[in-house]
């Protein structure tokens, strides 16, 4: 199995993705990577499966995948309980002024 990474900080841009993605069988990508019908294409008809580190999957192009029986995976709900339990937190710290009563003991 190779495995091909992108190395860089910055995302990948969408005209290297195209190029790069020619022959590959999987595809791990982030929110920044638009997967539509020109990545599709020229990836080729091995291309099996798409995933990508998001909640979220609208930088899919859903029906091109569907088209070509691409299977998706991505994170669904994997930020529910953080996103719960800060919203508890920030509502307890202005309820109870921490913030202030933290800056007033310094």
């Amino acid at each position: 199995c190779d495995v091909t990474i992108w190395e860089k900080t910055t995302p990948i841009p969408h005209a290297e993705l195209v190029s790069k993605i020619r022959g590959m069988d999987g595809l791990f990508c982030l929110l920044t990577d638009k997967i539509n019908e020109e990545v599709l294409a020229s990836a080729g008809p091995q291309l099996k499966t798409v995933a990508t580190m998001s909640v979220g999957y609208d930088h899919f192009d859903l029906k091109a995948l569907k088209s070509r029986n691409i299977h998706l995976g991505y994170t669904p709900g994997v930020l529910t309980d953080a996103t719960s339990e800060l919203a508890v937190a920030l509502l307890l710290a202005t309820s109870r002024r921490i913030i202030e009563s933290a800056q007033a003991l310094r």
